[in-house]
């Protein structure tokens, strides 16, 4: 793992000091690390770390083991809470970013979540439920996963590609009318990501993880 160095300290700090350093390309998995180098005698002690988000995230919203008897929705984003809408009409208001679908649903249906953040509301793009069957989700991949510096997309009719981070951002993007793009990894962190495509199928999405 390539460590960069985001502050350095070269002064005397006789009491309790609060410091805020801007953390690059944020994700899912975030590693930090603490070095000192001191004197005989001294001493260095840290109380407290704490990670802001700031902003209200925009939710990207999937549906997960489509085929199977317990299907569930997930969602992104860093709210306080959140609240999941079917056709309109509440579902669940929850803290959690997962939802079991107990109740059928039918192609045509759709899904929003609206995160709330503190006195700012924002509401996701409707998902809509496609005729999207087992025997189109197995010609999607997407390969090596975990992936490293590049993952390869295969889907029939393909139109677009799109990866999300775990916070909803969007971090790449392609257009394209193949059935294959090869989609470079550069600058993103290692984490968890959604694929998402649109393709013959409908609308696919497959998790990702990527690794240094």
């Amino acid at each position: 793992r390539e460590w960069q160095l985001l502050a350095q300290y070269n002064r005397e700090i006789a009491s309790w000091t609060e410091e805020s350093i801007v953390l690059p390309n944020l994700s899912q998995n975030y590693y930090l690390a603490f070095f000192a180098d001191l004197n005989y005698g001294f001493g260095i002690a840290i109380d407290d770390i704490k990670i802001e988000v700031s902003g209200c995230v925009v939710p990207q919203i999937s549906l997960v083991d489509i085929d199977s008897e317990h299907p569930y929705l997930t969602w992104t984003g860093n709210a306080e809470s959140y609240s999941l809408y079917k056709n309109e009409n509440l579902l669940v208001n929850t803290e959690n970013n997962t939802y079991e679908l107990s109740d059928p649903y039918v192609v045509g249906d759709f899904f929003e979540v609206v995160a709330h953040c503190g006195d700012s509301d924002v509401r996701s793009q409707p998902y809509c439920v496609t005729n999207v069957s087992g025997e189109a989700l197995s010609r999607f991949e997407i390969y090596p996963n975990p992936a490293s510096d590049r993952v390869e997309v295969v889907c029939a009719g393909m139109k677009s590609v799109a990866v999300y981070d775990a916070l909803g951002r969007k971090v790449a993007s392609v257009e394209t009318d193949s059935d294959r793009v090869s989609l470079p990894l550069d600058g993103m962190s290692a984490g968890l990501y959604m694929v998402v495509v649109e393709c013959a199928g409908g609308r696919l999405m497959k998790k990702l993880e990527i690794v240094q």
